[in-house]
């Protein structure tokens, strides 16, 4: 398992379009590596997401079960 030391030394500074890299902490693995989004792509997909989740608290919950369950079938059919 990475050190606190070890983990503070992978913040960046969010200016920056640096890659940052995900890690298991149970292992210390690297997953993946991502590129930093700028901080202007960052406020537009915190205000898509309010835009959706304003359109979806209005689904009755059978409805969005149902969209759920449905697009959990089409993942599990992708993934064959």
């Amino acid at each position: 398992m990475p050190s606190t030391a070890q983990r503070k030394s992978d913040i960046v500074d969010i200016n920056s379009e640096a890659q940052v890299a995900s890690i298991n902490p149970a292992t210390g693995e690297t997953i993946n590596h991502y590129t930093r989004e700028s901080r202007e792509a960052a406020n537009q997909a915190i205000e898509e997401s309010h835009k959706a989740f304003l359109s979806w608290r209005h689904i009755k919950m059978q409805r969005r079960v149902k969209i759920i369950t449905d697009i959990a079938a089409k993942l599990e059919e992708s993934r064959d």
